[in-house]
């Protein structure tokens, strides 16, 4: 079992829908009045009811596997581990509004990941 804070954003400026270019503008997964959404200690392992569908994605996975308690990350996930060629709708009801996310398909995430716990 890991404990996670996480938080994410998409690229969503970039030529071809194929890769990252200078000057990228990242945008930020938000609620409604603009604060940043995280999902704050997620008990990693567990298939809780505000599972958050950016953890099922290989890179962050992948990342996960070499990352130990108390390590905080900056995770760049290209669009072939993580969505791919889907649009992604996520953080349906984590908040009291039932704000919906569309991730584009082709996009890159960036995570910030800290390994809060690990245990049982």
């Amino acid at each position: 079992m890991v404990s996670v804070y996480a938080r994410g954003w998409f690229v969503a400026d970039y030529p071809g829908k194929a890769y990252i270019r200078r000057n990228t503008v990242v945008q930020s997964w938000t609620a409604t009045d603009g604060v940043p959404l995280t999902a704050s200690v997620y008990q990693f392992g567990l298939r809780a009811n505000n599972y958050n569908a950016y953890f099922s994605t290989r890179g962050v996975r992948t990342a996960l596997q070499y990352m130990h308690e108390g390590d905080r990350w900056e995770v760049w996930v290209p669009y072939t581990l993580g969505f791919g060629e889907d649009e992604a709708k996520i953080f349906r009801n984590l908040l009291p509004s039932n704000y919906v996310t569309t991730i584009p398909a082709y996009s890159t995430l960036v995570f910030e990941i800290e390994v809060v716990r690990v245990g049982s």
